[in-house]
């Protein structure tokens, strides 16, 4: 009976120290973020920083708690309620999230809101020589990769599909993008990538407010990241663990 006691305090502890354990995210931003955005409670809040083609530093929170993101500039509405202008619930699944910020059209009257994807950056899963494509269009997408021996990744919208170097690969890689509009597949992109065996990449895929008639009817926006600021990454989290 004793052990069984003892046993479930240390159950109850270990899960109560789990509740208690901070959630260390990062965020990215597709466009311009207009005005500066926080999290927190307002009195507290912690001012967001956003960097071009880089993410940003790490952010502290309770884990298992919804994010809200505010305007630090003005936090609440004229009811004095909180203003938000997204949000992101974190799946346990997910070890080290990396935030994207996408704008939404922007309604009159109203603050510019964001759809917020959730990237799991653990670098155990999406190591260097790995690119991870994100399908942020309505439509599904399908990716032709490389030339001799192609490789076609189907990609559902707000999903994401890894593709991984091979050992010997040299060089460009060539790709064609489809967007599946009508049930027809259209021709969107076709161009180069330029991966490496020693960075990780992510390729945000979005559509164009104005595709040109000839051109290409999506964005591809790359966030690479290579051994050095991966290994940067580690040490600052390392530190702020210990704090």
């Amino acid at each position: 009976m004793k052990f069984l006691t003892l046993l479930f305090l240390l159950l109850y502890s270990c899960a109560f120290a789990q509740e208690k354990a901070p959630l260390y995210f990062k965020v990215y931003s597709l466009g311009t973020i207009s005005k500066p955005l926080a999290f927190g409670p307002v009195d507290k809040s912690t001012e967001l920083e956003f960097s071009k083609r880089k993410r940003s530093k790490f952010y502290q929170t309770p884990k298992g708690k919804k994010i809200v993101f505010y305007e630090k500039g003005a936090p609440t509405n004229d009811e004095g309620k909180l203003n938000i202008v997204g949000s992101a619930t974190i799946p346990n699944t997910v070890k080290e999230p990396l935030l994207v910020f996408v704008p939404l059209e922007k309604k009159e009257d109203q603050p510019q809101k964001y759809d917020i994807v959730t990237v799991d950056d653990n670098p155990k899963n999406f190591s260097p020589g790995k690119s991870n494509f994100i399908n942020l269009t309505k439509n599904k997408v399908a990716l032709v990769v490389g030339k001799k021996d192609p490789k076609t990744i189907h990609i559902k919208p707000k999903n994401c599909q890894t593709y991984s170097l091979s050992k010997n690969h040299q060089g460009n890689l060539p790709f064609k993008l489809f967007i599946n509009e009508n049930k027809k597949a259209n021709l969107a992109m076709n161009s180069y990538l330029f991966p490496s065996h020693t960075t990780r990449n992510i390729y945000f895929i979005w559509p164009k407010n104005t595709p040109h008639k000839n051109g290409n009817l999506v964005k591809l926006e790359l966030l690479g990241q290579n051994e050095a600021q991966m290994k940067q990454d580690r040490l600052n989290l390392k530190n702020m663990q210990v704090q």
